[in-house]
């Protein structure tokens, strides 16, 4: 019954937001998007979190995500410096040590956008390329940082993807990253929303990639999508979104458990719209394969997010990965 309260007052609360700062059309897609998705989501959070812990394929980070309010953010640097506080008095309240970063509300901005073709031929495809630009003070230099990523609502899927580079450019991981991000209070159910991503990464001194065909050069896997490498790729909806972030330190939930914490606000410009805000809070960390983190650790740091919420719940909107926001208004 708690929990039921719970999610009628979110979306109720949610629901009243998304008619005062998101154009009509843009909520009711999105909305439509997230539902179309294939798998069977799990409804209950304890079932979702065991399946994670017990895969046979070797997960080498989470990440849990927590959407924010933008009307909290109309002003950026006084809502990261508000809810910052609150995020130390419930770590303080459920006696989590907090490792604060030297600066932990120094931003850092960065310019990111999504490439793919007209049609969304890599998006059908379950892939994601992230092209990001980062700032160094206010100059924006040419080197840029291309991510891409396979996901999937099975670790199995996501696992069984090669995203090998070809010899001529340098992965920026160690191994090639399978990673969940869990979404708090989402969109889609109300509850978690777990997906499983493959991901790699490299730097370029300047855009390199302008073509499917330059995308298949790089990870040759892709080849097998069967699709014209001539074909080429545009921003997604056109967008540029002018991110900043902050990175405030790590949550210490014991037995060497710790989690990165970020805080981040995306200004989206569509072509055609009004100007949108998307505010998330998150943290994550990385598993070992030596080692099992002690259950108490797993237990509180998989509750934190709930208890942010329960502190502050009008800080919360339904969540949705922010990608999916930018890729919404594509047209």
């Amino acid at each position: 019954p708690l929990r039921r309260q719970r999610q009628m007052c979110i979306r109720d609360r949610c629901n009243d937001m998304f008619r005062k700062v998101f154009p009509l059309l843009f909520t009711l897609s999105l909305i439509i998007t997230c539902s179309s998705q294939e798998a069977v989501i799990e409804q209950d959070s304890h079932s979702a979190f065991t399946d994670i812990a017990a895969l046979d394929l070797f997960v080498t980070s989470s990440e849990y995500k927590l959407l924010l309010s933008p009307d909290k953010f109309a002003n950026i640097e006084q809502g990261f410096k508000d809810y910052w506080d609150i995020i130390q008095k419930v770590a303080e309240q459920e006696n989590i040590p907090v490792l604060i970063s030297e600066n932990p509300l120094k931003e850092k901005r960065a310019a990111v956008s999504f490439l793919d073709t007209e049609t969304l031929d890599l998006r059908k495809n379950r892939y994601l390329l992230r092209h990001k630009r980062k700032y160094k003070g206010d100059i924006l230099p040419e080197k840029v940082e291309y991510t891409i990523k396979y996901r999937n609502r099975t670790a199995e899927e996501a696992r069984s993807v090669d995203l090998t580079m070809s010899d001529k450019y340098y992965s920026k991981f160690d191994e090639i990253e399978l990673e969940t991000d869990i979404v708090y209070y989402s969109l889609l159910n109300g509850e978690l929303d777990i997906t499983y991503s493959v991901g790699n990464a490299f730097d370029a001194d300047g855009s390199v990639i302008f073509t499917l065909g330059d995308v298949m050069d790089v990870f040759p896997s892709l080849i097998n999508l069967d699709l014209n490498p001539d074909i080429p790729l545009v921003n997604v909806a056109g967008v540029i979104v002018d991110e900043r972030m902050v990175q405030m330190g790590h949550l210490d939930f014991g037995k060497g458990l710790l989690g990165r914490m970020d805080m981040s606000v995306w200004i989206i410009v569509p072509e055609a719209g009004d100007t949108v805000l998307i505010s998330e809070f998150s943290f994550d960390h990385d598993f070992f394969r030596d080692k099992n983190f002690d259950p108490d650790a797993m237990a509180q740091c998989r509750s934190f997010i709930d208890k942010l919420y329960e502190a502050k719940p009008d800080w919360v909107v339904p969540g949705a990965l922010k990608a999916a926001f930018v890729f919404d208004n594509h047209k």
